[in-house]
């Protein structure tokens, strides 16, 4: 029985590398680009690199740029990633079969192989599924530290993996809140795990002081995520997100970073009944879902309520606390953030197909076949580069003539090779209004000299990148500009996410 269970994990496993490896040569755009700026620095300037351009904690960095030093090619760079990736899923199966039984843990490391958040985020070059590996490993010290398991073993690996885990993602201090919150609610009785915890947690504290004058630094920094106010531009209600906190719901359950997103934004793509509607039905479809798992684990947990409610509240808590937070500094409760909460809802999910199948068999089996095949869909979607931005470099390389000039907002990695002058409007003619984090052109910008300076161009090519700029407003007012200046769209060619505009 053992043997077989080795080689259905070894399947898994498999299965789950196959799911990784593809598309892994596509350029470093967006945020992978700020990662890699930073990585690729010499030691001593990686940290004042993060200070003034980042909003993270410096170990992904340091741990990648020591990486960096075996090979930079993409494929390498991005197998960093990977390797995380695959010790989530680890996680999943370890904490699903320590909590549950074995049965669930290898549905969970299944459902876990296939997910589209979690097989995006292993390619992504960004500090979430390595964050998310320390976050779920302390969360598995956890589990063993309330079930008596390990004792100073369970200590240490979670000491151990709470430092790493901050020291990776500011996100895992919502975690370790939420931790906290959770050993004081069921150990309320046992003085002596309370006080380990809150020595712990001292330990913990400590050890981050160093970093402290940095993270004040960070959160001051204008040029940092933190300083954009998303929420003069979420989609809402009556003052209520629906946007946001659907998109985050959706990556609950899995679901990757583009679904239903689009560059012109989902209110151009659906009435807004239909919107509420969807709305209404991922509530109905959570609290359904939340309803009968609980109800299941309260009835097989009846004797030990820390680990009837283990799964519920490291699932859905730092989700709430995360939007809170995002509410009072008015900053965005990003879907890529969850990746933690999602691995632990998976195991969750697990249990729930589990349960129903044992009960309604054809229900049961109907709806996680169901569930496999929208995993299924959105797979492709995972593994497709936020950017086509070699495609789209490729695409200029073949049509650039002396003459021309690219014109963009947002930073392209591999523009500077094409060797044709680039005219930078943001550094030339736009700002960012702190307060709204809308672009405006500056008042003390000399309009006709740049207007001057692009007419001497014979042919500009506006590269409209759909990220921060086309959401803040900077694409729209650097295009009218153009226009202004007499020039007029020739032809456009449509990438993912990016529109190369010919103007003349």
């Amino acid at each position: 029985m053992k043997n077989k269970t080795h080689l259905i994990i070894l399947a898994l496993f498999l299965l789950a590398i196959s799911l990784r490896v593809f598309n892994l040569e596509r350029g470093f755009f967006g945020d992978e680009s700020i990662t890699m700026s930073s990585a690729s620095k010499q030691l001593t300037d990686i940290i004042p690199s993060l200070v003034k351009n980042d909003a993270n904690p410096p170990l992904t960095s340091l741990l990648l740029h020591l990486w960096m030093k075996v090979g930079r090619n993409e494929i390498f760079i991005r197998l960093y990633f990977i390797i995380f990736g695959m010790g989530t899923l680890l996680m999943i199966y370890l904490i699903a079969r320590e909590c549950l039984n074995e049965k669930v843990a290898l549905l969970a490391l299944f459902l876990g192989a296939i997910s589209p958040m979690l097989i995006s985020l292993s390619q992504f070059i960004r500090n979430y599924i390595d964050s998310a590996f320390w976050m779920l490993l302390s969360n598995y010290f956890l589990l063993l530290i309330i079930k008596n398991k390990g004792k100073k073993l369970a200590w240490h690996g979670y000491f151990l993996s709470a430092v790493f885990s901050i020291y990776t993602f500011y996100f895992s201090f919502i975690l370790i809140l939420c931790q906290s919150i959770y050993v004081f609610i069921f150990n309320l009785k046992e003085k002596g795990v309370l006080k380990k915890w809150v020595f712990v947690q001292c330990y913990i504290f400590i050890l981050f002081i160093p970093w402290i004058k940095n993270f004040v630094l960070q959160f001051s920094n204008k040029n940092s995520s933190l300083s954009l106010h998303w929420e003069k531009i979420s989609f809402k209600i009556a003052g209520f997100d629906l946007g946001i906190y659907s998109r985050n719901i959706s990556s609950l359950f899995g679901m990757d970073y583009f679904f239903m997103v689009y560059p012109e934004g989902i209110r151009n793509h659906f009435s807004l009944p239909v919107l509420i509607l969807m709305f209404i039905l991922t509530i109905a479809a959570l609290f359904l879902f939340l309803l009968f798992s609980i109800k299941w684990l309260k009835r097989e947990f009846h004797f030990d309520p820390k680990i009837a409610w283990f799964l519920p509240f490291f699932s859905l808590m730092p989700v709430v606390f995360s939007w809170a937070i995002a509410k009072i500094l008015k900053t965005l409760p990003n879907a890529r953030y969850l990746a933690a909460p999602h691995a632990v809802f998976l195991i969750l999910v697990a249990y729930f197909f589990y349960n129903l199948i044992a009960r309604y068999k054809k229900t049961g089996l109907t709806l996680l076949v169901f569930f496999i095949f929208l995993y299924g869909a959105r797979i492709p979607m995972a593994v497709t580069a936020i950017y086509e931005g070699n495609e789209a470099l490729e695409y200029l390389s073949r049509n650039i003539k002396d003459g021309d000039c690219t014109v963009m907002l947002e930073r392209l990695p591999g523009r500077e090779n094409l060797g044709i002058p680039y005219f930078s409007i943001h550094d030339n003619l736009l700002k960012r209004d702190p307060l709204t984090s809308g672009y405006y052109i500056m008042p003390e910008s000399d309009t006709d000299k740049v207007k001057e300076q692009l007419r001497g161009f014979k042919r500009i090519w506006f590269i409209r990148c759909y990220g921060n700029a086309e959401i803040f407003g900077g694409n729209k007012i650097a295009y009218d500009f153009l226009n202004r200046c007499g020039l007029k769209e020739i032809s456009t060619k449509e990438f993912h996410n990016i529109r190369v505009i010919l103007m003349e």
